[in-house]
């Protein structure tokens, strides 16, 4: 198993997409303007943005939550949970949601 010292950000794909994605979009920022490819303050394009980013740091700080709650520490102190182990949380999450659903519909 890889650890942090072993760890090489020239070998990291992600970096790697990232600095690419980065040199192509202030290549069109040169051509096109500093805005290009931001949405118009103001527009459903601006707010259907916004919408998303706020979804995607709800679902990361959620997933740190139950890593946190139903994970374990590793020797090296980082916080971890078997995907199986998650995957079995989810499930659990979802299915308390609906049947509050389904209880709440059924009251009306």
């Amino acid at each position: 198993m890889a650890v942090e010292k072993d760890f090489n950000w020239e070998d990291d794909l992600m970096t790697k997409s990232f600095q690419r994605q980065s040199s192509h979009l202030s290549k069109l920022a040169d051509q096109y303007g500093p805005d290009y490819g931001k949405p118009v303050p103001g527009s459903d394009s601006e707010r259907r943005s916004l919408e998303y980013q706020q979804n995607v740091v709800d679902e990361v700080s959620s997933l740190c939550y139950q890593i946190a709650q139903f994970g374990f520490k590793s020797k090296d102190g980082s916080e971890c949970i078997k995907f199986g182990d998650l995957f079995k949380v989810e499930n659990v999450n979802k299915r308390d949601c609906l049947q509050k659903i389904q209880k709440v519909q059924g009251k009306r």
